[in-house]
């Protein structure tokens, strides 16, 4: 899998195809090559942080590429996924570029974050270090990734904007389908959503957002995706901590306890702190800004929105 991590100005279990809270065989060259059982390990995808663009894009998105002829026979207008496990049709548009994002900067830390642990959707909560715990220090996820607009110093967070959702757009290039889980928290506000599906949209000033690390599951099929997280400062100190784990195997992830039984630090494959030194891509009033519905997708020639239908092979 290639897992491509869009630069942000400012993609219980989930089917992203259809949440609230609560082998490589090594070969040795000098013999002959030995058949080997097939693995059910999912590869793991490449996450990277390409440049945004300062500068609107072009009105015209880029040509549709033609249809490859595949094992899996799709309905008209309907393309085959790269491991043949479905079919989509995308509809795509130009985004609104709204000008320069907010600089990202690394959160200042608050003992308040993340101190009551880890929520998972059906109401698990584990607490430790890693997770978070009320131990009256300034450890947990959101402390340990969270980011926001950069201070008047440009080293440490700020503020700034306040009334204002703000976030990243992530890019998910996927060999073959998987499971993974997304955890993020912010302070105050935060939403989820990839390819265009809202999964999580917290818009009250609950200190819940922050106090707690929440966790989300979702089956991604091979191709394009896009995981979106944005947060929003109803005021005083803000943050946005987020996180890509995975992948996992397909269906893996049915409950809690299967998911809080995976290694989740092991396999993450994105964190917000990777976007350090760039800039949040998707805003209000900066960056970019695509019509509901729609997902921002700034690994293609030219930045796009884009929603997509799916269906089975025939």
């Amino acid at each position: 899998m290639r897992l491509c991590c869009l630069v942000l100005f400012g993609c219980s279990e989930f089917d992203l195809r259809g949440g609230d809270e609560p082998v490589p065989v090594t070969v040795d060259m000098t013999t002959p090559a030995v058949e080997t059982e097939p693995t059910s390990e999912v590869p793991p995808p490449i996450v990277t942080t390409p440049p945004v663009e300062t500068t609107p894009p072009a009105t015209t998105p880029p040509p549709t590429t033609t249809p490859v002829e595949t094992g899996c026979l799709c309905p008209s207008g309907f393309t085959a996924l790269p491991d043949d496990d479905g079919c989509v049709k995308r509809t795509e548009v130009a985004p609104d570029f709204l000008g320069e994002g907010y600089p990202v900067c690394t959160v200042i830390p608050h003992i308040d974050y993340g101190m009551y642990g880890a929520r998972y959707p059906g109401g698990l909560i584990v607490s430790d270090d890693y997770w978070g715990d009320d131990d009256f220090l300034p450890d947990g996820r959101l402390n340990e990734t969270g980011v926001w607009a950069c201070a008047a110093d440009g080293v440490s967070s700020g503020f700034e904007p306040e009334g204002e959702w703000i976030g990243f757009a992530v890019c998910v290039d996927i060999d073959v389908g998987g499971d993974y889980l997304l955890g993020l928290g912010a302070d105050n506000r935060m939403r989820l959503t990839v390819d265009g599906v809202t999964l999580l949209d917290h818009t009250d000033d609950n200190s819940e957002n922050f106090k707690y690390w929440w966790l989300q599951a979702i089956s991604l099929t091979s191709g394009p995706h896009v995981v979106e997280f944005e947060g929003f400062n109803a005021g005083g100190p803000a943050g946005l901590g987020a996180e890509i784990s995975g992948p996992f195997a397909s269906g893996s992830l049915i409950d809690d306890a299967s998911m809080a039984s995976q290694d989740y630090d092991g396999n993450l494959v994105w964190t917000a702190q990777e976007s350090l030194g760039s800039t949040f891509a998707l805003g209000e009033t900066s960056g970019y800004q695509c019509p509901g519905g729609m997902a921002l997708d700034l690994c293609a020639e030219a930045p796009l929105c884009y929603s997509e239908e799916t269906a089975a092979c025939q």
